[in-house]
């Protein structure tokens, strides 16, 4: 169960005063501390040429779609900071695209595990 939620378009949304805790439960009250807009920059970049986190076009072998994903970027493309970050209560931070509000990082993890 998530709580009360508003769906439109095959995304649900928690509605005004309940905020999505960590697993996706809509919760009243459970609203995080905006922390403001950041670049994220890797140290170590795998590309030294592209060190920061970013948004950019799914390209795949049938061709470019539509579809924003994690990115690496060479700069902050001139728009200074990327990500608008939140702090909740528990301590978890959230990541929202600055040019494409509404859209978050999310984190999956797909590790396959060997068997014998």
């Amino acid at each position: 169960d998530r709580g009360p939620t508003i769906c439109q378009s095959g995304r649900c949304f928690c509605p005004e005063g309940f905020c999505a805790s960590a697993n996706g439960t809509c919760i009243r009250g459970h609203i995080g501390e905006d922390i403001g807009t950041h670049a994220i920059r890797f140290l170590n970049a795998h590309s030294k040429d592209k060190p920061y986190l970013g948004l950019g076009l799914n390209e795949g072998f049938f061709g470019t779609s539509e579809r924003h994903i994690p990115a690496r970027v060479a700069s902050k493309e001139g728009k200074g900071a990327l990500w608008k970050m939140t702090l909740s209560p528990i301590g978890f931070t959230r990541f929202e695209s600055v040019a494409y509000p509404e859209h978050v990082l999310t984190i999956y993890n797909n590790r396959r595990r060997r068997t014998s």
